[in-house]
């Protein structure tokens, strides 16, 4: 039970809730980085001197958005910092309130809407920070935030406020502040309009906290037509006066919900019926009206469970590759042939959608490749599979080029190249190693996307991003001169493809994502392709150039089907007036009007140096109460944290107290991340406790000072996690008796020095494997006492994990093997590892020790129940287990064997899933059988993307 509290209460301060995270901690970016510093009255931007052109224009875009964002919520937010990380490949951004901060990714997106992706972060991002200011606001938050510090709002947030307001509520101000956004694109909401005319309706806790049986589309698109339903239905306050409500009563336990009701008189769980059952009515109507075009689908043999299968090329007149990836399955090539039987080619790494391109027995494909040490770079590289050798090639190193397409003699490769500036260019390289052949740079810097192949590779033809939204150009790749082909626009268009005397492309003209086709001489008329009825993706040509393959959305996902491509024979495509359900157009009315960047200012700011050594101290929270998030506990005490804005200092004060031993200690800790060495320091002063031969407690003081410098390392390379970290510490203690203590307690100083070393290797796994199919973990130590003060000896520990598939699907075997041997007289290093389950570990203190475990995993249900609003139970699995203790001669000291049943689920609505259940442990030679509750947070599926 006092575990279980206090998680609880660690559960309450310190969870990390998505984008508005607690204590998180991205990573660091290379130190080699000179930073500067722009300030504006609301903002402090923070960039790498090179970034200097676009940090400036951020500066201007933000002071412009803010009054924009903060009308319907009524708040106005503090200054914030704004970080900017220019050297990954990711597209993100997200919102942190320990300390208070905003990281931004800057690379833009292949896939994007028709916005400027600094533009998009402006909006989306600082309406969480108007949002979180939102709580702070009553009289009792701000009691809060002076008791607790920065950690106090977002513990509010984290436990009060639902995920989808948070994120539906952002994505209602991208749209509705905005000529474009996510709520005006069909592709967004496809998904849940898909669930729904499927008949697949679903009770508010599964379509909130998701499910491992059933594909549940994610909270931006159920939050966005929430937050949209009640605007439009409850007046533009209805939210403002929801978030009041958690800021003035957050001690009511669910009052969010309270808020609601008061505005609408509906709970959530209301307003979700309510809302779906009015996009139903729309969304039928419509799929009424819609004439479905004749096709053959080609993935539909044995397709049981929810799996996507998107970008299909022809590798050869009778094989289709694709991506496959689903519920069950991990990302991965497969092939298909005629006939619809799937082979599956390997499984890939961190790929970027748009990028797959297949001619000739070769496709080729762009991947996240990890920089070593700094999180916060990374690269896109080209990587290549011949499907006659079934070899792999890394064909570049280090590069940041995406959306690579071979040309049509498969000798050369186009890919887009989006420098650590943003800076656009298309290259040219050679498919064979490589090499850049040509690089034409973007006029004005123009974002371009999805470049494709003339049939003569002579041209290129990509989509074109301005501030007018998007185009349709061309580039010959002998003048140099662009060309538009189809004018800009905020409807949302992709992927274009030469074909014959057209160029082919999807869009959401209809409504709904089709596949539409333009005459390249006259550039008129459009000719609408494909009539799907949830939405089409990614497509290519039959040799013959008669058919077309495509992927067409399902409610299994995408699948991929074939139809004729006569674009003579399609009808004339006349854009209709169409009605968005929840018509973005009409909240713009309500919000003082659409921001148009074009009349943002253009202020020139000046830029100051951020040094880093000068900003190595962020105090940000602190607590009446000791918290120690690294090891999920909180024990009496008092805390202060502090992290610097780079993620590259982290301090910690305060005072433990043991409750169970009734003594307490100063404790002062600094680590430092900004060197390619981690260096940790850490001191500790105070009392501790112990008990003699006769039970008697007695009291001794300690004092001691720790020094250690690990070199972490990401070795993960396309299919694998990989990692290594050698670590060197040395530790000063110092003990001292006082009259409490025995004589013949140690006393003196002991002068550790240790050394670790630990190495893992992991298959990535899908969304339903709990444990990994294939990996990997071995943990080496040894310790010893080589300088003056006692001696204790010596510890060297090895441990291993090796996990394989079982029988089943999602099935796990994990074997588990320590060995310690230990060297000393008087006193001795303790154990570095677990007993057998069911024992204490003091029962194994012996010289040497060899144990090896066994664990078989497997799910037994997923029932998707909910109790109310109090559980709602996702999942229910069990854990079979033998552990072993050998002696030298490996004779069989003591084992356990027994079961733990645990269920995944989600507690009063929070979003943090909790695994709880018991362990049952028997052991065979004390023939004893002993219980014992398991209860964990997990953190690590909270997870954030923009």
């Amino acid at each position: 039970m006092k575990k279980f509290l206090s998680i609880l209460l660690l559960y309450l301060i310190v969870f990390p809730n998505n984008s508005y995270s607690q204590y998180y901690d991205i990573g660091q970016d290379p130190a080699s980085i000179k930073w500067k510093q722009i300030k504006t009255a609301n903002f402090q931007i923070i960039f790498p001197d090179s970034f200097h052109q676009e940090a400036n224009r951020l500066a201007n875009l933000m002071e412009y958005t803010k009054s924009f964002d903060c009308n319907s919520l009524n708040s106005n937010p503090k200054k914030i910092s704004i970080i900017l990380h220019t050297e990954t490949v990711e597209s993100n951004a997200m919102v942190v309130w320990a300390p208070k901060r905003m990281e931004f990714y800057s690379n833009p997106p292949q896939n994007t809407y028709g916005q400027d992706w600094l533009e998009q972060l402006a909006i989306h991002e600082y309406r969480h920070v108007v949002q979180i200011e939102k709580l702070r606001k009553s009289f009792f938050s701000k009691c809060v935030n002076i008791v607790f510090g920065e950690q106090a709002t977002g513990g509010i947030l984290g436990v009060f406020v639902p995920q989808w307001f948070m994120e539906g509520d952002a994505v209602y101000a991208e749209t509705a502040l905005s000529k474009t956004g996510r709520g005006r694109l069909p592709d967004f909401y496809m998904e849940l309009r898909t669930q729904w005319l499927s008949d697949k309706k679903y009770s508010y806790d599964k379509a909130v906290f998701g499910s491992y049986k059933n594909y549940i589309p994610d909270h931006y698109q159920l939050g966005y037509q929430l937050v949209s339903y009640a605007r439009k239905k409850y007046g533009n306050d209805v939210w403002n006066k929801s978030l009041e409500n958690v800021s003035k009563f957050p001690f009511m336990i669910t009052p969010f919900n309270h808020g609601i009701r008061k505005t609408t008189g509906l709970n959530k769980t209301q307003l979700y019926k309510k809302t779906l059952n009015y996009l139903d009515g729309i969304w039928r109507k419509e799929d009424n009206e819609i004439s479905f075009s004749p096709v053959k689908v080609l993935t539909s043999k044995g397709k049981k469970e929810f799996s996507n299968y998107i970008n299909p090329q022809f590798i050869d007149e009778n094989t289709i590759v694709a991506e496959k990836s689903g519920l069950d399955h991990v990302g991965q090539f497969i092939s298909i042939d005629n006939s619809g039987e799937e082979k599956k080619l390997f499984i890939h790494g961190s790929y970027f959608g748009e990028s797959l391109s297949a001619k000739n027995n070769l496709f080729i494909w762009s991947e996240k490749s990890y920089d070593k040490r700094w999180d916060s770079r990374s690269y896109a590289v080209i990587k290549k599979y011949d499907f006659i050798s079934k070899k792999k090639k890394n064909l570049t190193k280090k590069s940041r080029y995406f959306a690579p397409e071979l040309s049509n003699d498969s000798k050369k490769i186009v890919a887009i190249e989006v420098d650590n500036q943003s800076k656009f260019s298309i290259v040219i390289l050679d498919s064979e190693n490589g090499k850049v052949i040509k690089k034409i740079k973007s006029p004005n810097n123009l974002q371009i996307i999805t470049p494709s192949w003339s049939k003569d590779d002579r041209e290129i033809v990509f989509i074109a991003l301005t501030d007018l939204g998007k185009s349709i150009m061309t580039v010959n790749l002998e003048t140099q001169i662009f060309e538009s082909i189809i004018p800009p626009s905020f409807d949302d268009i992709s992927t274009p493809k030469f074909h014959k005397n057209y160029i082919v492309f999807n869009a959401s003209y209809s409504g709904i994502t089709n596949i539409f086709a333009i005459d390249v001489s006259d550039k008129k008329p459009i000719y609408q392709i494909t009539s799907s009825r949830f939405g089409t993706a990614n497509f290519d040509f039959s040799e013959d150039g008669n058919e077309i393959i495509y992927s067409d959305y399902s409610p299994q996902g995408y699948d991929i089907v074939k139809a004729k491509f006569s674009p003579e024979n399609s009808k004339i495509f006349t854009k209709p007036e169409i009605q968005t359900p929840l018509l973005a157009d009409d909240f713009s009315k309500t919000d003082s009007n659409i921001i148009d960047f074009k009349n943002a200012p253009k202020i020139q700011y000046s830029e100051k140096p951020y040094r880093k050594s000068a900003h190595l101290i962020n105090i940000h929270s602190w607590a009446p109460l000791y918290i120690d998030a690294n090891t999920n506990s909180i024990r009496p005490g008092v805390s202060v944290m502090s992290q610097n804005k780079l993620s590259t200092a982290f301090t910690k004060l305060g005072y433990d107290y043991d409750l169970a031993s009734s003594t307490g200690k100063y404790i002062a800790e600094y680590i430092y991340k900004g060197f390619l060495p981690v260096i940790g320091l850490r001191y500790e002063n105070g009392k501790r406790a112990g008990h003699d031969y006769y039970e008697n407690r007695f009291t001794y003081d300690t004092e001691s000072f720790i020094l250690s410098v690990s070199l972490p390392l990401n070795l993960s390379k396309g299919k694998f996690f990989r990692g290594i970290e050698p670590k060197i510490s040395y530790s000063n203690t110092k003990f001292k008796h006082n009259n409490t203590t025995p004589q013949n307690f140690i006393n003196g100083t002991n002068n550790v020095m240790a050394y670790q070393i630990y190495s893992y290797n992991q298959v990535r796994s899908s969304t339903k494997d709990f444990k990994p199919k294939w990996g990997q973990a071995i943990q080496i130590k040894y310790k010893h006492t080589p300088f003056s003060g006692n001696d204790l000896g010596s510890l060297f520990s090895f441990e291993s994990s090796f996990y394989f598939p079982g029988i089943f699907k999602n099935n796990s075997l994990k074997l588990s093997g320590i060995y310690q041997i230990r060297n000393g007289k008087d006193y001795t290093f303790g154990d570095s590892f677990y007993a057998p389950r069911g024992f204490y570990s003091s029962a194994f203190s012996k010289k040497k020790i060899k144990m090896i475990s066994i664990d078989y995993a497997f799910p037994l249900f997923y029932p998707d129940l909910n109790i109310g609003s109090l559980i709602f139970i996702k999942r229910i699995k069990a854990n079979f287990f033998y552990d072993y203790n050998f002696t030298k001669k490996f004779d069989i000291l003591n084992g356990s064997r027994g079961i733990e049943i645990t269920s995944d689920l989600h507690v009063l609505r929070t979003i943090a899933p909790i695994e709880i259940g018991i362990q049952i442990a028997q052991t065979p030679k004390e023939q004893r059988v002993s219980l014992q509750l398991i209860f964990n947070i997990n953190f690590d599926q909270l997870g954030f993307r923009n």
